[in-house]
């Protein structure tokens, strides 16, 4: 699964820098989705206490997650952003609720093999938070760089002005973060019990 979302990461970023002239949009797809795709594995061979704490269907598990949150994003960024589909709200609504489940994946065994004594509830409020300040820096960066370029056609949708954009993003990614919050807690039993002891 790795291989396909490297694949699609760069292949996008090319398409962008070559065929759209949206050399701006080179940095996340070739250099930092490429990065991030990586620290799965990173963290599994540096640690081998998380890795005998999760394993092989962890990183399974991971890598899917991460490669259909990728499958609906570079649609979004080399053509349907573009026509006014509004395609922009059930992007983050989507990917909003599969980032809380991604980032859960990583909270849960974490907080299980380094801090045992932290609440369920505690850990829920971690991987929360930090999906939400990462929702506003993200969106924030990405406004930054479209207003400094006065243009809202790099990372905003055509159908909309930039603060418009910006603020239905938030909201629509703050509700997909909330809904798999509360689906990651309702399932967070099943989840770690599937996991190596």
């Amino acid at each position: 699964m790795l291989s396909f979302s490297l694949v699609l990461s760069w292949a996008a970023a090319l398409i962008e820098f070559f065929g759209r002239g949206k050399s701006i949009v080179f940095i996340p797809y070739g250099i930092v989705i490429p990065l991030v795709l990586l620290v799965p594995r990173i963290l599994l061979f540096w640690s081998p206490r998380f890795r005998e704490g999760t394993g092989v269907d962890w990183l399974k598990k991971v890598e899917r997650l991460i490669f259909l949150i990728l499958f609906l994003n570079v649609p979004g960024s080399l053509y349907l952003h573009d026509i006014g589909l509004q395609y922009d709200r059930f992007l983050h609504l989507v990917v909003g609720f599969l980032s809380a489940l991604l980032l859960f994946h990583f909270v849960a065994p974490a907080e299980k093999l380094f801090a045992p004594h932290m609440r369920k509830i505690t850990t829920l409020e971690l991987a929360f938070t930090i999906l939400f300040v990462g929702l506003f820096f993200i969106e924030g960066v990405e406004l930054f760089t479209d207003y400094s370029f006065g243009t809202n056609e790099i990372f905003g949708d055509v159908a909309q002005p930039l603060f418009v954009d910006f603020w239905e993003d938030i909201m629509f990614g703050f509700t997909g973060i909330v809904l798999g919050t509360i689906y990651a807690g309702r399932f967070s039993d099943n989840f770690l019990s599937d996991q190596k002891q």
